[in-house]
């Protein structure tokens, strides 16, 4: 199986991450996609089933690997702001989808972007707080 060009792993990447799923940008085929998390990483295998075509990449191999950061306070907050107003943030380092984990119902909150590797504990009582925390940071 051959690998897609260099010139396509970035738009490739960047697709997948923002909306769980990416085109062959031969053919314009839904590529089959898996995703393995891992304790420090994650590995993304993406294969067009059409033109025989595949993609690999890791924390470590992905196209934005040198623009991954800490979040900020402020980003945290603004993404605390999003998740107590029902929404699911996206990530402000690599603009993938983040998740939002409840430890508990109504009080701790894990916010966790896969790609970059971001991760932040929320404790809080409950929405409430979340709001005033949110406010406060």
């Amino acid at each position: 199986m051959a690998f897609f060009s260099p010139a396509h792993l970035d738009d490739l990447a960047n697709t997948f991450w923002q909306h769980g799923e990416a085109r062959c940008p031969h053919d314009g085929k839904l590529l089959d996609s898996r995703f393995h998390p891992q304790h420090t990483g994650y590995l993304l295998v993406m294969a067009c089933n059409h033109c025989g075509k595949k993609a690999q990449f890791t924390r470590f191999s992905d196209p934005k690997r040198y623009t991954f950061r800490p979040w900020t306070s402020a980003e945290v907050a603004a993404m605390s702001s999003l998740y107590g107003a029902g929404q699911n943030p996206q990530c402000p380092v690599c603009w993938s989808r983040t998740s939002c984990r409840e430890i508990c119902p109504g009080s701790d909150v894990t916010l966790e972007c896969m790609r970059c590797g971001n991760i932040h504990l929320l404790t809080l009582q409950n929405t409430t707080d979340l709001k005033e925390w949110a406010m406060s940071a």
